[in-house]
């Protein structure tokens, strides 16, 4: 998290950023997260799998409310909770292009130019496989997604 905390570019891609690692979704779910599927009382990110269309809960580690918290101020009057720099009123997600740019800025040794946000995702799961320090709530939602597969 080091690399992403010293990341210089706009808060919303560093947000974004600094999300990623800590719900474990696909990249463009999380780039078309809706400010109307987050529950900041129960601690829940609720939405529709795009892929698969089906319902899909992402507890909420306290980092990971902490940093939308600091995020609604600015895009929480908008659709999108990561929306697009290039429409003024938020009316479109964030560009793949955007995280895609960030992650190679951030990880250029291990991504490079031509880094894929999913292999971000990937990188963390490996970590998570092998980590014993990691949240229980990211436990049990990793116990539910390998269930499913």
């Amino acid at each position: 998290m080091v690399s992403i905390d010293t990341y210089s570019g706009s808060f919303v891609v560093k947000s974004a950023l600094q999300l990623a690692p800590l719900v474990f979704v696909r990249p463009s779910e999380l780039r078309h997260a809706e400010w109307e599927h987050i529950d900041f009382e129960a601690k829940e990110w609720r939405y529709l799998v795009t892929k698969t269309k089906t319902p899909h809960i992402v507890p909420l580690s306290s980092q990971a409310a902490e940093i939308l918290t600091n995020l609604h101020p600015l895009t929480g009057n908008g659709r999108f909770v990561f929306p697009s720099a290039r429409t003024p009123n938020g009316s479109r997600a964030m560009s793949d292009v955007a995280l895609l740019a960030a992650i190679a800025t951030v990880y250029p040794v291990i991504f490079g130019a031509k880094a894929r946000t999913i292999k971000m995702t990937l990188t963390l799961t490996s970590f998570i496989t092998t980590s014993t320090c990691i949240p229980i709530t990211q436990v049990i939602w990793i116990t539910r997604f390998k269930a499913t597969k």
